[in-house]
């Protein structure tokens, strides 16, 4: 790497981690953030590991965290040590990545990289440090078998959606490993280690019966491969009907003229990682979950992963991967402008009412009385920021803290005022402070004699965390 070229990348990186400080700072996590956060702390080893099933993930990211929520750490601390694994990320990206410079400032500056993955505390980031590390390696991958079926091991272990890339790896590994002596020590334990990780991941992912994901095809979405495939490359939906259409004529035009150059150059492990993956990840969101940003961009990151292995095998970018490389860099230029949107909003506006909640209960004394919150998600993101606070939810009818999404939960989503406050009544509650992420008419207020003691309505994240607090007379 030339000298110049060193500063360059070194200034970008400084920028991106600047921006992701600003980012972390004016954050206020929500309910998916808190219930692993919830988990982690409030459970023992071999409960978390039961609670994967209804989670529909295994449990790498949440042991990461155990030990820091167990030990009392702040609840910031989680999303520090999401924020290095982003800084691991765009280094790898920026410094070992075989791609012109134009995309890799763009990628590391789209909406995903500089907000999803790296504020918004989730499991993703960890696979996509994975990804970058085994691209990183696949060349020497026979020089170093143990690290990369290490790394394979841990991406099936992070989300559901990287397990199918992982199976993929696997697959293709082993039909290498099948080449060599297997009768040594070395090479039969390398023959376990990516089954391992394999089952490991395969085991928290059964679900139960009483799970309200359970089942091979829970639902039917046949439009999702349309919206995530424009979702992950771009990171927006806020377009005229006309123009997403050619947005996905672009890009699956981009996709198959990949996969004919992938041919012509005989590249068979390429094209099977990226079919086996995208195979995998369209029946995620057809049958199973549909999705948002952060999963519809696995899309674009199982491409790019690909995208990264094929340059380097051929030693440079050669002419035919224009055709690739120019619509590529247009629609993370669009992710780049959605990035900037979100940072003004992020700025000025709070991700989640949660914090400001939190506060109000803390500053008026409220932890200490019992406080029915409804819905019990949307209430949790609240409860990381108490010790020992545990809401009452009508959802499930006792104390807690994080969800289980189990068939009792499942029945109880759509609860009314009137059946709440039965249940209240049921279970012998006096204190009569309500939390609802829903705001009751006055009308309605009047009738069952309910204040308005806080609000909080600005809240820009996912559109369903404003918070109502409410209180009866004794």
């Amino acid at each position: 790497m030339k000298k110049n070229e060193h500063y360059l990348f070194l200034g970008i990186y400084i920028c991106y981690a600047a921006l992701g400080l600003i980012l972390l700072y004016y954050h206020e996590p929500w309910r998916d953030e808190a219930q692993a956060w919830l988990i982690a702390r409030d459970l023992s080893l071999p409960q978390l590991f039961r609670q994967m099933a209804y989670e529909g993930t295994p449990a790498l990211w949440h042991l990461m965290i155990m030990p820091f929520a167990k030990l009392g750490f702040p609840y910031k601390s989680m999303h520090l040590i999401h924020y290095l694994i982003a800084l691991l990320i765009v280094y790898l990206w920026l410094y070992k990545s075989p791609f012109p410079l134009m995309i890799k400032i763009l990628y590391g500056f789209s909406y995903l990289i500089l907000f999803d993955y790296c504020v918004v505390a989730r499991n993703y980031n960890i696979s996509l440090l994975l990804l970058f590390m085994i691209a990183h390696i696949y060349p020497k991958r026979e020089e170093y078998p143990f690290y990369f079926v290490f790394l394979v091991a841990l991406l099936a272990n992070t989300n559901v959606h990287s397990f199918g890339i992982s199976v993929a790896l696997t697959f293709l590994f082993y039909r290498d490993i099948l080449k060599w002596d297997i009768s040594s020590g070395r090479n039969r334990v390398l023959f376990f280690l990516p089954a391992i990780g394999i089952l490991a991941a395969v085991c928290q992912l059964i679900s139960p019966s009483d799970n309200i994901h359970s089942g091979l095809f829970q639902y039917h979405a046949f439009s999702a491969p349309f919206y995530a495939l424009i979702n992950g490359f771009t990171s927006t939906l806020m377009w005229p009907l006309v123009f997403k259409i050619l947005v996905f004529v672009l890009l699956l035009s981009v996709v198959y003229y990949f996969l004919r150059l992938l041919r012509k150059d005989e590249d068979a492990d390429i094209v099977f990682i990226l079919s086996f993956s995208y195979a995998w990840l369209f029946y995620i969101f057809i049958f199973k979950h549909f999705g948002f940003f952060r999963h519809h961009v696995f899309l674009l990151n199982v491409f790019v992963f690909c995208l990264w292995i094929h340059i380097n095998k051929k030693t440079t970018i050669h002419q035919r991967l224009l055709p690739v490389l120019i619509p590529l860099a247009l629609c993370l230029l669009i992710s780049v402008i959605h990035a900037g949107i979100i940072f003004k909003k992020e700025i000025n506006l709070p991700f989640s009412g949660s914090l400001a909640v939190a506060n109000y209960i803390k500053q008026n004394g409220l932890e200490k009385r019992t406080i029915v919150a409804y819905r019990a998600p949307h209430a949790s993101s609240v409860l990381p920021y108490f010790k020992t606070l545990k809401f009452w939810y009508p959802d499930i009818r006792k104390f807690g803290t994080f969800v289980t999404w189990n068939s009792e939960y499942g029945r109880n989503q759509e609860l009314k005022l009137e059946d709440i406050l039965q249940r209240v009544k049921k279970a012998g509650l006096k204190d009569g402070i309500f939390l609802f992420n829903r705001k009751i008419s006055i009308s309605r207020c009047k009738q069952y004699n309910l204040t308005l003691l806080f609000k909080i309505e600005n809240a820009f994240g996912y559109g369903d965390e404003n918070f109502y607090l409410y209180k009866t007379p004794n």
